[in-house]
């Protein structure tokens, strides 16, 4: 998925060079449209397709109701999302935004959006929007650890060490309380991940090693490097 960010990049230098007019997207590619700043005429279409979902498809017995109309919006979302085409996912999402405000995955969904385009202040927003609407959920608390991780490493990458910690911290806290709710291979995986980044080599070794016996996938070289770590010693921040 990194590929396409080098693709965008080059885009935006080529199309730099045509016109100095800062460009901007279709409010519908924005997560709630943009908020604040939507326009008469997104908020015109909005009301339209509002309209036709309550007046044609809920009849027509396509939905039981509002919510069920999001949640299957929710859902072409996230098919969109996992085949790599981010601009349909965020219209989907923001449909079921529009559907159903309260649908706590749709949150999820503008999150991983702002994951992948790297935004992760925002990202951490919608995600606590979401598990504020589903406290329990633990795929979520999931994803917010990884993107704690994404923020330590950038961090870290500028030297600023302490913020590398704390949020090294949270994404280990989010993974240890998700754990208690479900316990997966994946989540294994990114407490490991936490584990690592705070020096707590034996416990991310261990984390990893019960990863692989849920059956999540787990490169050699991964384990290998953690099990030399824990070979020499923990280096634990706190």
């Amino acid at each position: 998925m990194k590929n396409i960010f080098f693709i965008i990049m080059t885009v935006l230098l080529l199309t730099s060079c045509v016109s100095t007019e800062k460009q901007y997207p279709p409010q519908n590619e924005i997560p709630m449209y943009g908020g604040e700043s939507i326009t008469e005429l997104s908020r015109t279409l909005n009301d339209k397709f509002i309209e036709n979902i309550r007046t044609q498809s809920i009849p027509a017995g396509d939905f039981k109701d509002m919510k069920d109309a999001a949640a299957y919006y929710v859902s072409r979302g996230w098919d969109f999302f996992r085949n790599g085409d981010y601009t349909t996912s965020i219209k989907r999402f923001n449909q079921a935004w529009l559907l159903d405000e309260t649908n706590a995955d749709v949150y999820w969904g503008f999150a991983d959006w702002y994951g992948v385009k790297g935004e992760y202040e925002k990202s951490v927003e919608m995600f606590e929007k979401s598990l504020s609407l589903n406290p329990d959920n633990p795929e979520v608390m999931s994803d917010l650890s990884v993107t704690y991780n994404h923020m330590a490493c950038d961090f870290s990458n500028n030297r600023q060490y302490d913020r590398y910690i704390e949020y090294a911290k949270k994404s280990a806290e989010n993974s240890a309380k998700a754990l208690k709710i479900k316990e997966t291979g994946t989540l294994w995986h990114n407490y490991a991940v936490s584990l690592y980044y705070l020096g707590k080599y034996n416990d991310a070794l261990a984390a990893i090693n019960r990863a692989k016996e849920l059956g999540h996938s787990i490169p050699p070289e991964v384990k290998e490097e953690i099990a030399q770590k824990a070979s020499q010693g923990d280096w634990n921040v706190e």
